[in-house]
């Protein structure tokens, strides 16, 4: 089973506003027919025909809705109130806060005002130009002139041009600006005295310019960490059975650990073995002014969206794009699913469906449900198998024991309905959340355009055409809240099914915070192959994220026919068996059965430092111990092959080693990462050759192997100095 990965992803917090209505609706419950329901459809079908629990459930958004347009609509009055501190921020040469106080103008000023707004970008500009960040003012200028920036004042805008590209060395650039500086000069509004002195400066600056030499290798302020993420290509080619991973990997199943993921090669220690975007993403509300909403790339000028305040882009392109895919639905609903206190799976169901469209939506509840066939994501894929014969729609979307070496795993709805749900182990009050969540997002998604993107199929699915009874418990009444319709019921039903799905699937995205060298949490991905890859309290790879694509690497020998683990939180250097067994049976409900667990190794602070476990050179297998008394000959003989193992060499080996890994800090900190990242591999290959785990120094090396890979992933947002 490849369950989920942190805790950080789960579906309800504590606090949130959807918690305090589940806890008032959960006495409107009928709690035998819910737990009877066979599968999702039928739970959604069964709350959607409940009056009271669906008007109680609008009635909560609607508020929020209003509350939330109330307190956040832009505003062109608090917008220019921003403009304004920023100008008095500017006079007094507090150049970060003016470029601050400029963004949040931009974020508040409606899309029409573009006048108001080509101005806030051509005064962010300005602050740029004096922090030096002269790539940065050349994205502003653009946007200014994008929305028709005034003629009159436009000579200025070239004129920072200009002297923008200076900064950065394009002479020739900057002449071409500072020529039509001089065409827009004919437009300004001042003075015959002040025009004579600014044409002089112009043309001293045009003649200047074209003495420059032009140095196109000029990089500025975050090009460089720009360049470092680079998304790598499989070390061996691709998998003709797995999409997005190494032909080096193989997909195999047993009835025990359910699909999981092995080597079919040996594969070396920084081999990349998967590289694959998201099939959803999305950013943690705390990032949605530092990191692009669509990219997750650091927004050190965020160009916001033109309709909300919420969110903001890298770049145009990923504003267009992002609005195209999905933001146009969530745009009006996203504030209050910020303010409801919802995590990030919540926002991740409600973007598959709108990502994927009302159209497909539809289809996947006929793939679901077109035999009759009741959900069997939640059993074993034997059971489903003997139940479907072996060739049915429910066996295709619940996963088959066994894969055709040419088939493959798609990264499509097939492979998406294929995760683990464990609906069936789930509790009353669990499904009933769960249930109650999903109601709550399909009314915000009514209260957007999106049910009009699609076919209106106002079918009476089953219960849904019924008048309220007395007590208003178990039947909706069609003048208050409506007739539900088969497009309510299919887009509930994806997510509900999402949210339990995401529970045991998905991934924290996150990025590298250079200032306190450490990985933060940046959001959350549904990654289909990296799902299928088991956990381990001693991984066998580390994981790192170039936008929303994840990039998976070895950071150990992985020999053909092991199966390669990743880790779902808790690792056995720094935490008991008991300790990491209670998380995960808590977290991930399964019981841990990795190698650290069963042997039981000691944490880091408790190995012993002069205890080595020695591998036989051929077949791997374990040798001895080094205070064994056998193991002080020259060769050790293999219990498994019979071959013999030098001893004498291995410790020798080992002694080197440790030069070369203090050699391997000297450069981390000196920033030299890639040059220390090959001596690191080289000692880890040296002891996955000579020892078995655990052993202090391997670990040592393994978490300096770990932060260098983590470095060529997203960064997070950097405050601009002065």
């Amino acid at each position: 089973m490849a369950n989920a990965h942190q805790p950080s992803l789960e579906a309800l917090n504590p606090t949130s506003v959807v918690r305090d209505l589940c806890n008032s609706l959960i006495g409107y419950c009928d709690a035998d027919k819910l737990a009877q329901a066979q599968d999702d459809r039928d739970r959604i079908t069964l709350l959607l025909g409940n009056g009271a629990i669906v008007k109680q459930v609008q009635d909560c958004v609607r508020n929020q809705l209003n509350n939330e347009i109330n307190r956040y609509e832009k505003s062109k009055t608090k917008a220019l109130s921003f403009k304004e501190a920023g100008n008095g921020a500017f006079g007094k040469g507090k150049y970060v806060e003016a470029l601050d106080l400029y963004t949040k103008s931009i974020a508040w000023m409606p899309s029409d005002e573009t006048k108001d707004l080509s101005i806030a970008y051509a005064n962010r500009s300005a602050a740029l130009f004096y922090l030096k960040e002269y790539k940065l003012v050349q994205q502003d200028v653009n946007s200014a002139f994008n929305l028709h920036y005034p003629k009159e004042l436009q000579h200025k805008l070239h004129e920072r041009s200009g002297r923008a590209f200076i900064g950065e060395g394009k002479g020739t650039e900057a002449m071409q600006q500072f020529r039509q500086a001089l065409t827009a000069l004919q437009n300004a509004s001042i003075d015959e005295n002040k025009a004579a002195k600014t044409k002089k400066t112009l043309e001293d600056l045009i003649k200047s310019s074209s003495r420059s030499k032009t140095d196109h290798s000029y990089i500025s302020g975050d090009t460089k960490e720009a360049e470092e993420n680079i998304i790598p290509e499989l070390g061996s080619g691709a998998s003709r059975m797995l999409r997005a991973a190494s032909s080096k990997l193989t997909l195999r199943s047993t009835e025990k650990e359910g699909r999981f993921i092995c080597a079919n090669q040996d594969i070396q220690p920084g081999e990349v073995i998967l590289v694959q975007q998201a099939y959803v993403s999305c950013l943690s509300p705390e990032f949605y002014h530092k990191q692009c909403y669509l990219c997750f790339t650091p927004t050190l000028v965020p160009i916001p969206c033109r309709h909300c305040i919420w969110v903001s882009f890298c770049s145009e392109k990923c504003l267009n794009r992002s609005w195209n895919l999905y933001h146009k639905h969530e745009c009006k609903i996203l504030g209050v699913l910020a303010s409801a206190g919802v995590s990030i799976t919540c926002y991740m169901a409600l973007r598959l469906v709108f990502q994927t469209g009302l159209e497909q939506v539809n289809k996947w509840m006929e793939l679901l449900y077109k035999t009759g066939e009741k959900d069997e994501s939640s059993k074993d894929n034997k059971e489903v198998n003997k139940k479907t014969g072996g060739g049915t729609t429910a066996q295709v979307l619940g996963g088959s024991t066994e894969l055709n070496p040419n088939e493959q795993y798609r990264a499509d709805h097939i492979s998406l309905f294929q995760l683990v749900t464990h609906s069936s182990r789930r509790g009353f009050e669990d499904i009933f959340h769960r249930t109650i969540m999903a109601l709550y997002v399909l009314q915000l998604v009514k209260e957007t355009e999106f049910m009009s993107t699609g076919p209106q199929r106002r079918g009476e699915a089953a219960g849904t055409n019924l008048k309220e009874n007395n007590d208003g418990k178990n039947s909706r009444e069609d003048g208050k809240v409506g007739y539900m319709n088969e497009d309510e019921v299919a887009v509930g039903t994806i997510l509900l099914r999402s949210l339990q799905f995401l529970q045991f699937n998905a991934h924290e995205v996150a990025g590298w915070d250079t200032e306190q060298s450490k990985s933060i949490f940046l959001g959350g991905g549904l990654f289909l192959t990296l799902a299928l890859f088991n956990h381990s309290c001693n991984p066998a790879i580390v994981r790192y994220f170039v936008n929303d694509t994840v990039v998976v690497r070895a950071v150990r020998t992985i020999y053909r026919g092991e199966q390669v683990t990743e880790n779902y939180g808790p690792l056995f250097t720094g935490s008991t068996r008991k300790e990491r067994r209670t998380t995960l049976e808590n977290q991930y409900w399964f019981e841990c059965q990795c190698i650290c667990c069963r042997e039981d190794w000691p944490t880091f602070e408790n190995m012993e430092l002069d205890s080595f476990r020695f591998r036989c050179s051929f077949c791997h297998s374990f040798l001895g111990k080094s205070n064994e008394e056998a193991s002080m000959g020259l060769l050790l003989e293999c219990r498994k092959c019979s071959r013999p193992t030098n001893i004498l060499k291995s410790l020798k080996d080992l002694q080197a080693s440790e030069g070369k890994y203090n050699k391997a800090l000297e450069l981390l900190e000196k920033g030299r990462e890639q040059t220390a990242l090959g001596i690191l591999l080289q000692n880890i290959s040296l002891f996955d050759s000579i020892l078995l785990p655990p052993f202090r120094d391997y670990h040592l090396c393994q978490e300096a192997v770990r932060k260098c890979f983590l470095t060529l992933g997203n960064k997070t947002h950097t405050q601009i100095s002065s």
